[in-house]
């Protein structure tokens, strides 16, 4: 897990209105990452599980998403890094569909220009309108942080209810931060843009 994609959730979770249940999808600390990639220390005091493929460290849960969702409606889902080793994301994210609440949220990352990586198997590489198109039940938003034509990593938050959290100008101003800080110099003008035309909606 790369350090903008913890400073991403470290920013959903100071700023938008978290609860749980939580489920971590794809939480599984691969070697090299053991601890690090551990999120669960950003949502203290809340019901916290996570579910991967595979069993071991930071797992709770053994499932596999693409058969079948949660037995009982989550608040949050986080997924981080995983949904490009997903063979079959539409069934992925029906799923978590299924799974929310009707006011939860969905916080999920992908990288985009970045090695093939086999977790056991790396599939798929989305573009910020590919993300949006996954989640086109839901509501929310997702950007590419990096070069415009090859982001390193998008992100997203997705609402299945009203997105009005995401109007909110807390959460609007630590994005903006949030963009400048891990955008390159000579990048920024176009990522800040799509940020800009987003919450000038």
């Amino acid at each position: 897990m790369q350090r903008i994609v913890l400073n991403f959730v470290k920013l959903c979770s100071e700023n938008l209105p978290i609860s749980g249940p939580i489920y971590e999808i794809g939480s599984l600390q691969v070697e090299g990452q053991e601890g690090y990639s551990d999120l669960r220390h950003l949502f203290p005091g809340k019901e916290y599980v996570g579910i991967d493929m595979r069993p071991g460290r930071g797992v709770d849960e053994v499932k596999d998403f693409t058969q079948a969702g949660l037995p009982r409606p989550a608040n949050t889902i986080i997924c981080c890094d995983t949904l490009e080793h997903v063979n079959e994301p539409f069934l992925f994210i029906n799923n978590i569909y299924d799974s929310l609440c009707d006011d939860g949220i969905v916080i999920i990352t992908v990288p985009f220009y970045f090695a093939i990586h086999e977790y056991p198997s790396d599939y798929f590489r989305y573009t910020p309108e590919g993300l949006k198109y996954l989640f086109r039940k839901f509501h929310g938003i997702a950007i590419g942080i990096g070069p415009d034509k090859s982001p390193g990593e998008v992100v997203g938050v997705f609402c299945k209810g009203d997105d009005s959290v995401l109007q909110e100008n807390k959460f609007r101003e630590a994005l903006g931060s949030y963009v400048r800080t891990n955008s390159k110099t000579r990048f920024r003008r176009r990522v800040l843009l799509t940020v800009r035309a987003w919450t000038e909606k």
